[in-house]
């Protein structure tokens, strides 16, 4: 059953109210991220930090996940970029009485978290001593499990002055299970282009002789490498009964890895699919792609479905999260594996073999991100409240 949180009070009229403490230093932000490493989420998280740079804001970066960080040298090279270890040195329960202390001394005056948990437990704290600080948060995606991080956010949505979402999903589920409505932002990740960008003529043509498929991610279970693999093997049966050629590539690093090379091995496709690390140039690749695999056990609105249709290569995913807002239904199949794989086959048979569908395709895929594109953009839902905190000036 929904509901809602108790009022936050005043306080006692025996204490004095806290008043914001006068600063000589530039306004700041704190942005607290998952962690530095690739993904939608991180993309984003980046983004708003070269934002917050742009808006004349001191960014603190902050992270709640143990981890190498391998995207910290991503940061800009910048003096007002502090990236600060609190995920190394400083347990969560310790996070509240750091992070007020930090934002007193730095003239902070602006939260902003994506997906960053010892901060959502940070926010009494920081509510309780600077009313003023104005806190915001971005969310992608509904776990399936516990409802993930739009759930967390909704709980504390009494601590928070907007969310941010990037899909309409998000909209319903923080309307239907928070009963959160006006301060709730819709802002898609993608950059609003002046002339409006004219997307290209999809790659994928029927009867062709060959077949290039890719897949971009993350080698964790959520993006089901496994699985992708498994596509990969039957359609090399598919491709070698049809007389067409098939160039499979695997875009991504993770604790899978090791699982994918033995086996493409095992099923003599080393030759065929490649293993390329994360870094590669993933526009060119998906603009000589055919097809884009997505048979993830749950997604937001996957940022490289936008990418793939900006490049001409037709994504085929599994009907989860919010895939359904870019995919057409035909190219949205099962989350159960068997039926996945046999569902990313047919839709590739399809493709090939019906011109009619495969024009369908198309028209609907670039159809769906025209409609996204129309709408607001996460730069402009930020930039107005990243340049708000900037002109802050002490009274």
């Amino acid at each position: 059953m929904p509901t809602g949180s108790l009022l936050r009070g005043e306080g006692s009229d025996h204490f004095p109210a806290p008043t914001r403490p006068q600063s000589d230093k530039k306004p700041a932000i704190l942005i607290g991220m998952h962690w530095l490493e690739v993904g939608g989420a991180e993309k984003l998280g980046f983004d708003t930090i070269r934002w917050a740079l742009e808006a004349g804001l001191r960014v603190f970066v902050v992270a709640s996940v143990p981890a190498l960080q391998r995207l910290q040298d991503k940061l800009p090279d910048s003096p007002d970029v502090t990236f600060i270890r609190l995920d190394r040195y400083l347990p969560h329960d310790k996070w509240p009485r750091f992070v007020t202390r930090l934002m007193m001394d730095e003239n902070i005056g602006l939260v902003h978290i994506h997906h960053c948990i010892p901060l959502y437990e940070s926010l009494p704290q920081i509510r309780a001593t600077m009313p003023w600080v104005k806190v915001i948060d971005s969310t992608h995606i509904v776990e399936y499990a516990d409802g993930g991080y739009p759930r967390t956010s909704g709980v504390w949505s009494e601590f928070i002055d907007m969310h941010h979402v990037i899909s309409r999903e998000l909209v319903d589920y923080y309307r239907d299970n928070f009963q959160v409505i006006g301060k709730l932002r819709l802002g898609r990740m993608l950059d609003r282009a002046e002339p409006a960008r004219e997307l290209p003529a999809m790659n994928m043509m029927p009867g062709q002789d060959s077949l290039r498929v890719t897949f971009v991610g993350r080698l964790y279970y959520q993006k089901r490498p496994v699985i992708v693999v498994e596509a990969l093997r039957a359609l090399d049966k598919w491709a070698t009964a049809n007389g067409v050629q098939l160039r499979g590539r695997i875009i991504g690093e993770g604790p899978f890895l090791d699982t994918l090379r033995n086996l493409l091995k095992r099923h003599g496709l080393t030759t065929k699919v490649e293993l390329l690390p994360a870094g590669s140039p993933v526009p060119q690749i998906m603009a000589d792609s055919d097809v884009l695999l997505l048979p993830s056990n749950n997604e937001g609105l996957a940022l490289v479905c936008y990418e793939a249709i900006e490049q001409g290569c037709i994504p085929i995913s599994t009907d989860v999260g919010s895939q359904s807002e870019i995919v057409p239904a035909d190219l949205l199949v099962p989350l159960e594996p068997a039926a996945c794989v046999k569902g990313i086959v047919t839709a590739v048979d399809r493709l090939w073999k019906d011109r009619d569908f495969c024009d369908r395709q198309k028209a609907e895929l670039q159809a769906a991100w025209t409609r996204i594109a129309a709408d607001p953009t996460a730069h402009e839902i930020l930039m107005p409240i990243y340049r708000d905190a900037a002109d802050t000036t002490q009274e």
